[in-house]
């Protein structure tokens, strides 16, 4: 009896080192999956840091992204659940791990885009300001030309008074025949 009670004894430690060995299984599972976590919330954060970045520079804009709120916000009430089912969180996090990617990689096409749009509108503002330069200088050239014209009427009005009063003069000193 001694020998049986010794050999519950022994399968009793036995399973106090199984379980041993699960909690610690358990222990590095849950610091792995909160170590992905960790960097989904980083994720999370950059992709909300860029979302602040959009609406300073596009406020505009801001309606097409309306819906983009909602849909974290739905992000989030997933996360709330996460710690209730332990079973699923790996294939959840292939999936969620896969759709950050895609917004990632929207993000920078947005950033692209936006980038080009800011480069189109500098050069649509460098065009006019070029532009308005040439209007400024033909304006001035006009404004010359314009003065330079009136004082060449004035010089020859002033030198066809001055021969007309000649002439007069002339006629006055010599009378017709």
């Amino acid at each position: 009896m001694e020998e049986k009670v010794l050999e519950m004894l022994q399968d009793i430690r036995d399973e106090q080192k199984e379980q041993k060995a699960f909690q610690e299984e358990m222990r590095e599972f849950r610091t792995e999956v909160n170590e992905r976590f960790t960097s989904v919330d980083e994720r999370f954060d950059n992709v909300s840091e860029q979302f602040a970045e959009m609406d300073e520079r596009f406020n505009k804009v801001d309606e097409r992204f309306a819906g983009v709120d909602d849909r974290f916000d739905k992000v989030d009430e997933r996360f709330a659940g996460i710690d209730d089912r332990f079973d699923k969180v790996d294939e959840r996090f292939a999936g969620i791990d896969d759709r950050f990617d895609k917004v990632d990689e929207r993000f920078v096409g947005m950033d692209d885009r936006f980038n080009k749009v800011d480069k189109q509108f500098d050069s649509v503002t460098d065009r006019l300001g070029n532009l308005e330069k040439l209007v400024l200088q033909n304006g001035e050239k006009l404004d010359n030309n314009r003065d330079h014209v009136i004082r060449k009427t004035d010089f020859i009005e002033h030198k066809h008074l001055e021969l007309e009063r000649r002439l007069f003069e002339l006629e006055s000193r010599f009378p017709k025949q």
